[in-house]
């Protein structure tokens, strides 16, 4: 289900450039200028960190270059190392050993001080680990645990290339680092999540969920990044252009309808149940940010 507006409220909320959230029974008019707010992945950085806001800003920028030029745009920062973002830990920035749990928490924490509490919803985007953030933090709402925020707003949530069941990723992410075990197939987490609470948990009002990933040049597998039930599905599976690698999901700018994709399928390898041709990736990015009705 999603987030609702008054028809009055939308007017005031487009005019002021933010949008508010209204009970479930208002007036279903779609927000498309919610905020988004980009949940970047892992580093193995000697000291863990990523330029937050420019390294994921291609969906914002495609969204601005096609009619949503005020549409906010927000990067979280939560490692040592990490700049120009909105710092989630309150100071106590991170390395590869503190928990995705931790770190979710703190994110829910912030979406609810910045925009829940003001009755504003947003929009998440997770990147690979970034995914797993976001996944753990509703589903620790949807349980009302005593330790998260009273309520999240959260419209859509979308997830590229995370690894929903898991990754191996050998000496480059070792399973002695707390981030990497917790994304180590049959983890903790990933089991707690394999729960039907943890498939595409709900925010307070609703959430859409969307989960892009898989192909053969992507180094997380098409099942991994497919595996969470309930949301949209999209593997990309392609070995001509665009064969899209961990990052590149994030920068075709193309608005061609002819790549080839399978929906809402999961992805084993290159083998997948159905295929069809559709949009390149960010294309299908702002649609599923945009609408739920696909």
């Amino acid at each position: 289900m999603k987030i609702r507006l008054t028809l009055l409220s939308f007017v005031v909320a487009a005019s002021a450039g933010v949008a508010l959230s209204t009970p479930a029974e208002a007036t279903p008019v779609r927000v498309t200028n919610t905020p988004l707010i980009a949940v970047h992945g892992w580093s193995n950085a000697a000291c863990p960190g990523v330029d937050a806001r420019t390294s994921m800003s291609g969906l914002a920028w495609f969204l601005w270059n096609h009619g949503e030029w005020n549409r906010p745009y927000e990067a979280v920062r939560f490692y040592q190392c990490d700049v120009n973002g909105q710092d989630i830990t309150n100071g106590s920035l991170a390395d590869g050993n503190t928990s995705i749990m931790v770190l979710a928490k703190q994110l829910a924490w912030w979406v609810y001080n910045a925009y829940s509490s003001k009755g504003q919803t947003v929009e998440l985007f997770g990147y690979s680990m970034g995914g797993l953030i976001v996944r753990w933090a509703l589903y620790r709402e949807s349980l009302h645990d005593e330790g998260y925020p009273p309520s999240l707003l959260v419209q859509d949530a979308v997830t590229v290339s995370t690894p929903h069941l898991g990754a191996n990723m050998g000496s480059s992410c070792p399973t002695t680092m707390a981030q990497c075990a917790e994304m180590y197939p049959g983890s903790a987490l990933l089991t707690e999540l394999a729960a039907p609470a943890g498939q595409s948990p709900q925010a307070t009002n609703g959430t859409d969920w969307t989960e892009m990933g898989g192909g053969p040049c992507d180094s997380m597998p098409g099942k991994s990044t497919t595996g969470m039930t309930g949301g949209h599905r999209i593997s990309y599976y392609t070995s001509a252009a665009p064969c899209y690698n961990h990052g590149s999901y994030l920068w075709d700018d193309s608005v061609a309808n002819d790549t080839v994709m399978a929906w809402n399928q999961v992805g084993w390898g290159n083998t997948y149940l159905s295929t069809t041709t559709g949009p390149h990736s960010l294309a299908l990015l702002m649609k599923a940010i945009d609408t739920s009705a696909w």
